[in-house]
């Protein structure tokens, strides 16, 4: 059970869904004829993570509070922030803004009462992401800057949580139009992950930021050569990646580059078992293009 649940992991990280989805119900199939609930929670919630990436939304919905139930019945607070922060997403997924929050809210206080906030800074970033896709870019970015005035450890998962929320901010000061503080923010958030090798999505950003100051043919080119070198390793992000660069160039007028640039999104997609509509489901709201900026205008185009 152990090795398929990571080997689902594998397959998740490079976005390729159906193998992933199968290793997991291989999974599923053992704990549940060993009656082992703990390993099936786990499970439940894993598959349903593939399955909103999937478009298959109801489903996902139904094992998270599978998970969620057997979570509250026996405390176990980590996992049950988990489900929470995943509960909001697929509420984002569905453009349900204002129960997107409810559940992080409920974290948030789990996390103060239970969890010694270990989880704080991933539950601030996600409702920041939220307020985001919501419009309220404020909003965002002033939880996203209390966020980021917390202290880390190097080489904790939340150091990683810090790095993403300076991300983030970096992202909704450009929004703001603090271009100067948007661009040293990336660029501290590029050199923080930089022992991890992890720079796909600073050096991204740093190109929708290029976009929002009215740099947008700088911010092709950064994508360009992120896709050239990035080499596919998760397909997801190779898949937003193409379908952003077609956005950009659309914009610019360049209709046939940019739908050559939606096809091969769209066929990685296609490949992996992604839903094309739910692209963005399990990312933070700083990977979509802003809509002053053309987001979500070529969705039909992308879709084609």
């Amino acid at each position: 059970m152990r090795c398929l649940e990571l080997k689902s992991y594998i397959f998740q990280f490079r976005g390729d869904l159906i193998p992933a989805t199968k290793a997991l119900e291989e999974g599923l199939s053992i704990v549940r004829a060993l009656d082992q609930s703990p390993q099936e929670a786990l499970l439940n919630q894993s598959l349903a993570g593939v399955l909103l990436l999937k478009g298959k939304v109801t489903e996902a919905a139904s094992l998270s509070f599978s998970a969620q139930q057997y979570y509250e019945a026996n405390d176990d607070y980590p996992h049950l922030i988990d489900t929470l922060v995943f509960q909001s997403y697929t509420s984002i997924s569905q453009k349900d803004f204002i129960n997107a929050q409810l559940p992080l809210d409920r974290a948030m206080e789990i996390d103060q009462l239970h969890n010694k906030r270990r989880e704080r800074l991933n539950i601030l970033y996600w409702k920041a992401s939220g307020e985001g896709w919501a419009g309220n870019i404020t909003a965002a970015l002033k939880i996203l800057q209390e966020a980021t005035k917390m202290e880390v450890v190097s080489a904790t998962s939340q150091f990683d949580d810090y790095s993403t929320a300076i991300q983030g901010r970096a992202y909704y000061e450009a929004r703001i139009g603090r271009f100067d503080d948007a661009r040293s923010s990336i660029s501290h958030a590029i050199e923080l992950r930089k022992e991890s090798g992890e720079d796909f999505v600073g050096y991204f950003l740093s190109a929708l930021i290029a976009n929002i100051s009215g740099q947008r043919e700088e911010a092709m080119s950064i994508i360009q050569k992120l896709l050239e070198q990035y080499g596919g390793e998760n397909r997801q992000l190779m898949a937003i990646g193409h379908r952003t660069l077609g956005e950009l160039m659309w914009l610019e007028g360049k209709e046939l580059q940019g739908r050559e640039q939606f096809a091969q999104a769209k066929a990685i997609c296609d490949e992996t078992g992604i839903s094309p509509k739910h692209l963005y489901a399990n990312k933070t709201h700083w990977f979509s293009l802003p809509l002053e900026c053309g987001g979500d205008r070529f969705l039909d185009d992308f879709l084609c």
